[in-house]
């Protein structure tokens, strides 16, 4: 093997150790943020994904260091006796304080790839966590406006892309969505990427997004570079 594919796998290694359980994106992602890969295209991530397979068969890199969120098994919760059931019951006990609160709180992400980065802080402090894959689909937005019973606001701290149509979703569409179905409880806040978290990062020319029909609208409001 290369001496450039050793260095890049040892770089794989260091991030996953850091932030586990993580996507193949989710490396990728960091790679491209730390400068070893050159951009997210296609070309460029299934490099990535090739040297992660060979990485983990080789034992380079521990397999459940790496998860695919697309390919899991769904099956019932079940128990060999009610023994074992009541033991996994009170190590699973934990008080609500967030019903002590005046508002609920939800963190609400673009695409599930940095659930693992964000999983220590959301199981410390308990906060809901919601994928809205992209430009999520009706229902989810109607049911999250109509869930109001107990009376309180709900913050959703949004992260995403930071390029045309990641904006959009966080400025306008789901905003605009929850509203638009009685939502009126619910506050969409983006907390990353913003433009704060954009200097010192690598960036990639909007041009490249030109296809997508909410360029125009983001070069005029947050300039020329995703």
């Amino acid at each position: 093997m290369a001496q450039k594919s050793l260095d890049l796998i040892q770089a794989m290694a260091e991030i996953a150790e850091a932030v586990q359980p993580v996507t193949g994106r989710g490396v990728g992602y960091k790679l491209f943020t730390a400068g070893f890969i050159p951009s997210m295209k296609t070309s460029d991530m299934q490099r990535v994904y090739r040297l992660l397979k060979e990485a983990r068969e080789r034992g380079l890199i521990p397999w459940d260091w790496i998860v695919d969120e697309t390919r899991s098994l769904e099956r019932k919760a079940s128990w060999a006796d009610p023994e074992a059931f009541a033991r996994a019951a009170a190590a699973q006990y934990r008080r609500d304080f967030w019903d002590q609160q005046p508002v609920r709180c939800e963190v609400w992400s673009e695409k599930g790839t940095i659930r693992g980065v964000l999983a220590p802080v959301l199981n410390a402090y308990a906060v809901g966590f919601r994928v809205m894959h992209g430009f999520s689909g009706a229902t989810t937005l109607y049911d999250i406006a109509q869930d109001n019973d107990d009376g309180r606001d709900l913050i959703a701290l949004y992260v995403g892309d930071y390029d045309p149509s990641g904006m959009w979703m966080s400025e306008h569409d789901l905003p605009g969505r929850v509203e638009k179905y009685g939502g009126d409880h619910v506050s969409v806040e983006r907390i990353a990427i913003t433009q704060d978290d954009t200097i010192g990062l690598p960036s990639f020319p909007a041009k490249d997004k030109y296809k997508d029909p909410r360029y125009d609208w983001f070069v005029k409001n947050y300039g020329d570079h995703c």
